[in-house]
């Protein structure tokens, strides 16, 4: 499902803490610079609606970042995908608050995306090139990097009573030893960094 534009509140938030934005096959990422087992969460509370948004290595989540090379590689990929666009396998928000997950979205970005736009004028100057192609290509294929991120939202009926959320995601993906997680609200900002034995974020100061 496609997230809907956040509202001006969340936007603000979103300039405090930086969050990464699912654009449409046109942006590029900086994907060379994060720690294997660290997944960051940031989120931001506007009246009923809580944004979250998901970033981490592939590593985290299915245990290699160079491009698959194997169908068991891409169906962990792709199943890592369907439980980031499921959600409700990642957070339980504070069960007062009476939350229900209204949307999700994931992404798998990989920095061969980088090289995508000048990989056709790369192939015409390389034709007579071939064999040199091929091991520049596997070179890149063991270098390069790939994250997923998500993006959810969520309506609570009692935001006033969504006092804690629980990231449950280290059950799922126990690749993932830590989440830098970081929330705005309307009582001010917290951080936490969670781990498998704490993964609950208080979200009241």
């Amino acid at each position: 499902m496609k997230l809907d534009t956040l509202s001006v509140a969340v936007k603000l938030a979103v300039t405090l803490i930086p969050l990464a934005t699912l654009a449409a096959g046109t942006e590029r990422r900086q994907l060379d610079a994060h720690e294997h087992g660290v997944t960051t969460l940031n989120m931001a509370l506007d009246d009923d609606i809580l944004a979250l948004e998901l970033e981490g290595p592939a590593m985290n989540f299915v245990g290699f970042e160079h491009l698959p090379r194997t169908p068991e590689q891409q169906q962990a990929i792709a199943e890592t995908l369907d439980i980031i666009n499921g959600g409700s396998q990642l957070f339980q928000p504070d069960p007062d608050a009476d939350c229900t997950l209204i949307e999700a979205s994931g992404r798998h970005f990989t920095d061969a995306d980088d090289h995508d736009d000048h990989g056709d004028e790369h192939d015409d100057h390389d034709d007579g090139h071939d064999e040199h192609g091929e091991d520049h290509d596997e070179h890149e294929a063991e270098s390069r990097h790939s994250e997923f991120v998500g993006q959810f939202r969520y309506r609570c009926d009692k935001p006033g009573k969504l006092l804690e959320l629980r990231v449950t995601l280290f059950e799922r993906f126990p690749l993932t030893t830590e989440v830098e997680a970081s929330f705005i609200g309307p009582e001010g900002q917290t951080f936490e960094a969670l781990t498998a034995a704490d993964p609950v974020i208080r979200l009241r100061p």
